[in-house]
């Protein structure tokens, strides 16, 4: 379902914002490792986030699909990950139908939402901490890493050579959240977003957003995206009162356990 109003509802609607997101996720979050099959594109990484460790299917395979899931399922094996397709709205029938035979679970669905980044930064709301001690740098800093906390995510989201900036919040010291952002032309790609436990619905999130907002802004964005849950209540809420809109969603298929 599409709620976004004027030109990018039209281009929602014809399906060019969608394939537009689509393409923008893979150059964001490409994988360590590629391999392409025909319009397959097959991402490995670490096997900490789904992006990084996934096949994006945007068209038909070189082979056939029974043939080109058999090699992409030894290509994920040889390395220690368990095979798994990214799978968006408009996938190709031929492709669910075959993980359908072959009886590959799907997750719970992700939404792509997005907003202009002048609707992000009007409608912040005002946070009940302190935001003055707000920290952007161009590389992962300390306070970042110790965020999210996992050195294989981190070395996942940032295999991309895209421009990256990563803010977080601390107060007196304390860190209270952060996430990071990667600018493609005048797209940028919220990520990582996390604000540790005892500091929720205090603003926190709101206010790592705005500042995103502001240096993707400086790198020459005007739009930014994000992918998140729809279980996710708490998340979609926030997003949406920042203006975000769903585009279009996606969900996993994981190839059953031998």
């Amino acid at each position: 379902m599409i709620w976004f109003t004027g030109p990018m509802q039209a281009n929602a609607t014809s399906g060019a914002l969608p394939s537009t997101l689509e393409r923008l996720s893979d150059r964001a979050v490409p994988g360590c490792d590629r391999l392409t099959i025909g319009e397959w594109r097959l991402r490995a990484g670490l096997g900490v986030t789904g992006r990084a460790n996934s096949t994006w299917a945007p068209g038909a395979p070189a082979e056939s699909v029974p043939e080109t899931i058999d090699m992409m399922e030894e290509w994920y094996r040889s390395r220690g990950l368990t095979p798994r397709f990214q799978i968006f709205d408009h996938a190709e029938p031929e492709l669910i139908a075959e993980l359908e035979r072959r009886s590959w679970p799907a997750t719970v669905d992700s939404l792509v939402m997005a907003a202009p980044i002048p609707t992000v930064v009007d409608r912040r709301p005002l946070p009940t901490v302190d935001t003055r001690a707000i920290g952007t740098s161009t590389a992962p800093a300390a306070l970042f890493v110790r965020l999210l906390g996992d050195r294989g995510r981190l070395t996942e989201v940032t295999a991309t050579d895209l421009p990256q900036r990563f803010v977080t919040l601390s107060d007196e010291g304390e860190l209270l959240g952060g996430g990071m952002v990667t600018v493609d032309g005048r797209w940028a790609a919220v990520g990582s977003m996390s604000t540790r436990p005892q500091f929720r619905r205090r603003g926190v999130a709101s206010a790592v957003l705005v500042a995103l907002a502001a240096v993707a802004a400086d790198l020459g964005a005007d739009t930014m995206w994000l992918q998140v849950q729809s279980d996710n209540v708490g998340a979609v809420a926030l997003y949406r009162g920042l203006g975000f809109d769903a585009v279009h969603r996606y969900r996993y298929r994981t190839a059953p356990d031998r």
